[in-house]
């Protein structure tokens, strides 16, 4: 769901386990809709609308709201904001719709074309729940089942699936480890639904749950964006060797270089994803004051070193190692 918002290409900001289990919002800066998702998946058998309006028991026999009465309540918090409302399942809702006499089974259904019967089942189900004249006049209309390929027994085969195909449209011509993008992306998202941290404003709101087009962007591009990493060693060793750079160096270099590509596929190296991103920052920045123009690779690397020398992250990096992240964002 996440990559189909992605290729979209609209600004989007996804926030995890925060008001429900997924919230859409339109924009990563400034929002002005929401769209709230609960996410359930069911092994067998379809879904039928009594389970969604049945309230739920907590500890100590506390009732809960029902599933779609905990909808409702997004659309009363946030009544101008609220885009949509959709309960998104694995497989089918079984309802009786406008005009039909007996119940078929939908992957997509709006509930304001429920047949009239089904409807006020529905309805006095919620007012029961919420109160008589509490229920809002627009909750139809904007409340939502949808079936999306949730696969319950093999998600990461069926993730890794669509990651390989998001990946192969996005460019033609490199390459991507779809494994090491697919940690990274279910890190980010584990981590920042486990985030229990108390959010005082949206900015933390983005930083700790969210995951919006810049974030996506800066994984593929730290992580997954990739060229013939053989074949581009093949053109450093050889400017390295014509600038008199010491066997020994060079084969120092070698080794770190293929630790490097082993070491950028874990996700949760913090370390090297920050100095990833500090390195391309700081060689874009000299880059674009033309301050590379006829320097030697030694010397590239001596000055993309000052300019990130200081940061804490990199005492737990080798000097040679950092000089080798330099090298390998220099020549991608």
């Amino acid at each position: 769901m996440l990559l189909e918002y992605h290729e979209k290409g609209n600004d989007y900001l996804f926030v995890f386990d925060y008001h429900d289990d997924l919230v859409v919002l339109d924009s990563e800066v400034s929002p002005t809709k929401y769209n709230f998702f609960q996410i359930k998946a069911k092994e067998t058998g379809y879904w039928q609308l009594n389970a969604l309006v049945k309230p739920k028991k907590g500890k100590a026999d506390a009732v809960l709201p029902s599933i779609l009465g905990k909808m409702h309540d997004h659309l009363q918090n946030f009544p101008t904001a609220t885009e949509s409302l959709t309960f998104l399942s694995n497989t089918k809702l079984s309802v009786k719709l406008k005009g039909l006499k007996t119940p078929k089974q939908y992957e997509q259904v709006n509930l304001g074309k429920l047949g009239n019967d089904t409807c006020r089942i529905v309805q006095t189900a919620l007012e029961k729940e919420l109160a008589p004249g509490k229920l809002l006049a627009n909750f139809f209309n904007i409340t939502f089942f949808a079936s999306h390929a949730l696969s319950v027994n093999d998600s990461s085969t069926h993730t890794k699936g669509k990651l390989s195909e998001f990946l192969n449209k996005r460019t033609q011509g490199k390459k991507y480890n779809v494994e090491s993008v697919y940690k990274n992306i279910l890190d980010e998202v584990k981590r920042k639904s486990n985030d229990s941290s108390v959010i005082s404003d949206f900015a933390q709101l983005k930083e700790r749950k969210g995951i919006g087009r810049s974030t996506l962007e800066e994984v593929l591009l730290l992580i997954g964006a990739r060229k013939d990493y053989e074949q581009i060693w093949q053109t450093v060793h050889s400017d390295l060797k014509a600038e008199g750079v010491g066997a020994s160096d060079i084969f120092q270099f070698k080794d770190l270089w293929n630790k490097l590509e082993i070491d950028r596929m874990d996700p949760t190296n913090r370390t090297l994803q920050q100095a990833i991103k500090e390195t391309r920052q700081s060689i874009d920045n000299l880059k674009s004051t033309g301050q590379f123009s006829g320097q030697k690779v030694m010397d590239l690397l001596a000055m993309v070193v000052a300019q990130i020398s200081g940061k804490d992250y990199l005492t737990k990096l080798t000097h040679p190692y950092v000089q080798t992240i330099i090298l390998a964002h220099l020549y991608e």
